[in-house]
């Protein structure tokens, strides 16, 4: 009877020491992953600092005449007469 209630108890600890180290496992993995955000937010918060990629790629950036880049002049000096 003695050696049956021990191998229950180890049973036990056993079944929890799997469900810990599967806790810690979860645990840790979200630990790393929220980590990774942190340094990307970080990044790119220095980034920003720095005066780098204030524009996004895709939009229209002034140059320095004033334009925008890749507008091209559309517009004549005489109006389009109407049909």
């Amino acid at each position: 009877m003695v050696g049956f209630i021990a191998l229950k108890m180890i049973k036990r600890r056993l079944q929890q020491r799997k469900r810990n180290a599967r806790k810690a496992i979860v645990v840790g993995s979200i630990g790393l992953l929220s980590l990774g955000a942190l340094v990307g937010v970080g990044a790119i918060l220095v980034k920003r600092q720095r005066g780098e990629g204030k524009h996004l790629e895709g939009y229209a950036v002034a140059d320095d005449a004033g334009e925008i880049a890749g507008e091209h002049e559309t517009t004549g000096s005489e109006p389009i007469p109407a049909t």
